[in-house]
């Protein structure tokens, strides 16, 4: 009796474990049936993921190939401009003085053929009163003793003598020709303040090395803008010059654009110098112009019309033995002179060289 009781124990037991592993089958059956639904949506969220890593990766792409573009490009540029500063730095180390006096005295003499060619030689005493107002006040400043030197026969002299200076006024006023004004302004500032702490070589460099990148930038193809400022300067001076010259009026042709375009390309050449290039002497201006030309300051030269004879920087126009003119009064300054001072490098500032020598004509009575 005692034995089936237990065996009635063992079955219910049996039954319970059963009856558990019954419920944790159900249960394991039932997670079972939940896990693709979880699995899709697994992979519907790495479906998703993978489209954004996709996204992601091109756009980031596209930014890597941008930049690479742009790195590439400025690339470029900076290794243009490190040709071209290397390119034209040694260029202008090697231009000796006679390139620059050359130039200039060629220049010189043109703008003497053309006021010739055009009859400045002809006519009479100019009637300063039928002048517009800032042209008077040009030549009464620049060429006081006109009439004296126009009845003594040298007429020509008086109106090269004034195209002189409008050259000098329209192309060798900036800091560097081609310019805006607040460049300009800029600029001179900037070399200024650069006097009170910097040695002049090293200003020189400077000096150099950015007319270099200005000059680059005027002078590249398409020199449109080159060619515009040819235009205008030729027709301010044109404009300025004409009532100097008898009827019909003078022809510009293709000589004074040219004339205007060697003067520009030949003051960009001096200003890309370490050595400081200069037109002497320093011009005065009437008061329309005053301050525009800044040349260094009036020197012991002084300024038109109370200059003495140097037959270092002077060459006499009107035939006059040179060796007699000592203590001379200077006229009119029919060209300028040109002067260097330090040397190729820019150092050795203190020394002076006349490069041309100004051509004038002196009152020998």
């Amino acid at each position: 009796m005692e034995d089936i009781e237990l065996y009635k124990l063992d079955v219910a037991g049996f039954k319970k474990d059963i009856a558990r592993r019954d419920a944790l089958l159900a249960e394991q059956a039932h997670a079972l049936k939940s896990h693709p639904e979880e699995i899709e949506a697994l992979r519907a969220s790495h479906s998703r993921l993978l489209a954004e890593i996709s996204r992601c990766r091109t756009e980031a792409n596209g930014i890597v190939a941008e930049r690479d573009k742009e790195i590439q490009r400025l690339e470029k540029v900076v290794g243009g401009l490190k040709h071209s500063i290397s390119t034209n730095t040694r260029i202008e180390e090697a231009v000796g003085d006679e390139v620059f006096r050359e130039m200039w005295s060629r220049i010189g003499w043109e703008v003497m053929n053309w006021c010739l060619a055009n009859g400045a030689a002809k006519g009479g005493v100019i009637n300063v009163e039928s002048l517009k107002d800032d042209v008077r006040k040009e030549l009464q400043t620049g060429i006081p003793e006109y009439e004296k030197l126009i009845l003594g026969g040298h007429r020509v002299h008086v109106v090269q003598a004034f195209l002189a200076r409008l050259l000098i006024r329209e192309i060798f006023s900036d800091w560097c020709f081609g310019i805006t004004k607040e460049q300009n302004s800029v600029l001179s500032a900037l070399e200024k303040e650069f006097t009170r702490s910097s040695p002049q070589p090293a200003i020189n460099t400077w000096r150099s090395s950015t007319s270099i990148l200005l000059r680059t930038s005027l002078l590249t193809p398409p020199t449109a803008t080159l060619t515009n400022k040819i235009i205008s300067v030729t027709s301010t001076i044109f404009s300025a010059i004409t009532p100097f010259f008898p009827t019909p009026p003078p022809q510009t042709s293709k000589t004074l654009p040219g004339i205007v375009e060697q003067t520009i390309r030949l003051s960009l050449h001096m200003q890309t110098q370490r050595a400081q290039f200069r037109i002497f002497p320093p011009l005065s201006f009437s008061s329309s112009t005053a301050g525009a030309q800044d040349q260094g300051g009036e020197d012991e030269r002084g300024v038109e019309g109370e200059m003495i004879w140097n037959n270092e920087d002077m060459e006499e126009l009107s035939g006059e033995d040179e060796s007699e003119l000592e203590g001379a009064k200077v006229l009119v300054v029919a060209w300028p002179g040109m002067e260097k001072w330090g040397d190729e490098m820019g150092e050795c500032c203190h020394i002076r060289n006349c490069v041309v020598r100004a051509r004038v004509v002196c009152d020998v009575d």
